[in-house]
């Protein structure tokens, strides 16, 4: 998944073989939209997450 978002890095050119980075590069955008959906709800979340636990650890009593 990473060939998706990061193509020319190298730990993604040494986890990957070429076919494969070649695979990730040529899907479309309308195939791969979902994954892009999926990781902006992640980050999103992550930092809600954080920021709730910030609040209940500031938060006095």
């Amino acid at each position: 998944m990473s060939a998706l978002i990061f193509p020319g890095f190298s730990a993604t050119k040494k986890t990957l073989t070429e076919e494969e980075v070649l695979f990730f590069k040529s899907l479309k955008t309308c195939e791969i939209s979902w994954f892009y959906i999926k990781y902006i709800a992640l980050v999103i979340g992550l930092l809600s997450f954080i920021c709730l636990l910030i609040v209940l650890k500031v938060k006095p009593d």
